[in-house]
């Protein structure tokens, strides 16, 4: 979002949700309430970071609070993620899930796993949660694998869509305010001072990973 002037609208997910489902669905499939949880976060700097952990702080602090959460700075650097994944496999051996808050690492993350002996199949006793944050093709075929459980996927179709009709809509003069509701499942929000359409991203797994709504299983993203 930007961080000064004015805009007529921002189109973006809401971010805070990404954190607050993504570390939901860790505390709820994880094989014990008590343990650890590690957010492997983008950059706080960023908007969307400081978003999805304090959603995610947020959550297992209000509905979870036997389960410790564990910090890690990567700045959307994915060696960095890879690394302080390492690290939380060795240094806590009661790990109940991951939460990567982009995609990129999700490979290094798995490979840390086997290298540590903790790499198990989704839903079995001794599996870490791993859940990250895009849902692009190649985290689908990791949920069909039941290697990893499950991604938010960002609607990165929509964003596309619905600035372009923002945009008209400006050219015609239509207003809109904080608490009005869309017709495409979303509400306007304030944010900074300016209002943004606060996208829907769901989470994906295997109950859903082939929806053909998913923009990740679209013709165009997979060709």
């Amino acid at each position: 979002a930007p961080s000064s002037g004015k805009v007529f609208m921002i189109v973006r997910a809401d971010n805070v949700a990404y954190g607050q489902n993504s570390c939901k669905y860790i505390a709820t499939h994880a094989s014990s309430s008590s343990g650890q949880v590690a957010i492997l976060e983008g950059d706080l700097a960023s908007l969307n970071g400081q978003d999805r952990t304090n959603g995610c702080i947020q959550y297992l602090k209000a509905n979870y609070p036997n389960l410790q959460i564990i910090q890690y700075a990567t700045k959307w650097d994915t060696p960095t993620a890879v690394s302080d994944a390492r690290t939380a496999l060795s240094t806590y051996p009661n790990l109940r899930g991951i939460y990567v808050q982009w995609s990129a690492p999700e490979d290094g993350i798995l490979a840390a796993e086997d290298a540590a002996g903790k790499s198990t199949p989704v839903g079995s006793s001794s599996h870490i949660v791993l859940i990250g944050n895009d849902g692009v093709p190649h985290e689908h075929g990791l949920i069909r694998s039941s290697k990893l459980d499950a991604t938010i996927s960002q609607p990165a179709n929509s964003y596309a869509q619905y600035a372009i009709f923002y945009a008209r809509q400006a050219l015609e003069g239509k207003t809109y305010a904080a608490g009005q509701k869309t017709d495409h499942n979303s509400t306007i929000v304030s944010l900074q001072g300016n209002l943004e359409d606060a996208l829907p991203a769901p989470v994906v797994d295997k109950s859903n990973v082939n929806d053909p709504n998913l923009w990740g299983n679209s013709s165009q993203s997979n060709s």
